[in-house]
């Protein structure tokens, strides 16, 4: 699994994320996109993004879950949940790391975190404060 984590590192250092290795999980940061993590999982890696809901996402919990339901309708490889005020964009890889694989992978995870973002701000802004 190292070795999984280490590729993955050297290819997401091209656009421009910094990583580290800390107990077997890759922690990843950037200086203008979203952290994320990745961590070991059936036999693969799952990578897991988290953001902080605000207060409107617990007073309208139809208007939120409406909000989580379109996030997965635009998501291909990813899955939108939350649990404990944190909502969770998380994608499975498999431990076999081809380039050319990857890159389709990342990219499509980078747009599926994004994609709500473009689709509706208004939501965004309204659950998701500062």
């Amino acid at each position: 699994m190292d070795e999984l984590l280490k590729s993955i590192s050297e290819h997401i250092a091209s656009y421009g994320y910094h990583s580290q290795i800390e107990d077997g999980i890759l922690k990843v940061s950037h200086e203008t996109r979203a952290h994320f993590w990745v961590l070991p999982s059936n036999a693969g890696v799952l990578f897991r993004t988290l953001f902080a809901t605000g207060p409107i996402a617990q007073e309208n919990p139809a208007d939120f879950l409406k909000f989580l339901s379109d996030a997965n309708n635009l998501s291909t490889v990813g899955r939108y949940t939350v649990r404990d005020n944190l909502l969770s964009i998380e994608a499975w890889f498999p431990n076999c790391y081809d380039r050319a694989v990857f890159a389709a992978f990342f990219d499509q995870y980078l747009a599926e975190i994004r994609a709500p973002v473009e689709a509706d701000r208004a939501s965004i802004e309204r659950f998701f404060p500062g």
